[in-house]
């Protein structure tokens, strides 16, 4: 039997093994371990590229052209290159002493690391040290947005193995300044979440949250696999639940996160296609297509913490701005006289 048949034939024994392990931590470990110790894991990943490659070379695949001119590479740094934890715990920071957040979400949020993240800025920043500011972790382990809006009763996938309580519920009893919700992969990926659906719990958390005086926070899922070019599995759908959040965060007036441009351009920049192999599918923030590494982590605490940033200090409108405008140059005129 040839390298590649091998492969296929052991990995196909070994995903039916640990079927289940995106949501169950203990069956990932052991997988990975498992193919580290029958060094599977190379003859796997050789037979994934080799794949991968068939699919490119015959066509099947047809990949999106990117721009990597240095105008469109820094361009499209910009945009994941925020340094949201240094503005939000920085000199000038606008979060006041006891300041609580709230952080809503799926498996992403409940795994704990950009939020984690996110309060180890808050204690050691130069703004924000010593004020006694909190991260409260509300994630809610392969929740969608109805398990953010009611609650996912009859679990313990709560951080800290607790039964989540609706959104309502969970405000009313935290008293959260903020809240961060960050949700939507699952809708698409395994949920079957209707967009009408996704779009009214979205408003519904947005004035729940509003009408409790917190300040909210939308954040656009990301992604499920890490090719940049669309060729993903449903990569159209889950751009059309990420505009949903855009829309909905523009018609509320909500600080927006706009993770899914974040990572795709994060990817567009790192994850190079060669003709032979094409791009991978993990391994950019990702470990497995969804949840994040290490970097995604720091990528996710940044974009966030700006978010929240701006939540706090929005950008001035065109009238404020003509108005600043106006005091500058009738100031400068009553010097000059």
């Amino acid at each position: 039997m040839a390298l590649g048949s091998v492969g296929a034939a052991h990995s196909s024994r070994l995903v039916h093994k640990y079927s289940g392990w995106s949501h169950n931590k203990v069956h990932w470990r052991t997988f990975w371990g498992h193919m580290r110790r029958t060094h599977t894991f190379w003859i796997v990943g050789s037979t994934l590229v080799g794949v991968g490659w068939v699919l490119v070379g015959r066509g099947v695949v047809q990949a999106t052209t990117i721009d990597l001119s240095p105008a469109a590479i820094a361009a499209r740094t910009a945009v994941y290159s925020v340094p949201g934890r240094a503005d939000l715990t920085g000199p000038g920071s606008p979060l006041k002493p006891s300041t609580k957040i709230d952080f809503f979400g799926d498996s992403i949020t409940w795994l704990n690391g950009y939020v984690s993240n996110i309060q180890v800025a808050i204690n050691t920043g130069a703004g924000t040290t010593g004020k006694n500011i909190v991260c409260v972790n509300r994630g809610d382990d392969g929740a969608g947005v109805l398990q953010i809006l009611n609650g996912d009763p009859g679990t313990t996938n709560g951080y800290g193995h607790i039964t989540q309580k609706s959104f309502a519920a969970t405000i009313a009893g935290d008293h959260p300044n903020i809240a961060v919700v960050f949700i939507g992969v699952n809708d698409v990926w395994w949920r079957g979440t209707p967009a009408d659906t996704f779009r009214q719990g979205l408003q519904d958390i947005v004035a729940q949250g509003n009408a409790a005086g917190v300040t909210m926070v939308l954040a656009t899922l990301a992604v499920n696999g890490e090719k940049p070019d669309g060729s993903n599995p449903n990569d159209a759908v889950y751009d059309q639940y990420a505009q949903i959040t855009r829309d909905v965060a523009a018609a509320t007036h909500t600080s927006l996160v706009d993770l899914r441009t974040a990572y795709i351009d994060y990817e567009m920049n790192t994850n190079l296609s060669t003709q032979r192999f094409g791009f991978q599918s993990i391994w950019q923030l990702t470990y497995d297509g969804i949840h994040p590494t290490a970097q995604g982590n720091s990528l996710l605490a940044d974009q966030i913490s700006e978010g929240i940033f701006r939540a706090l200090v929005p950008e001035p409108s065109l009238a404020g701005l003509l108005a600043i405008a106006c005091a500058a140059m009738c100031g400068g005129r009553r010097r000059i006289g």
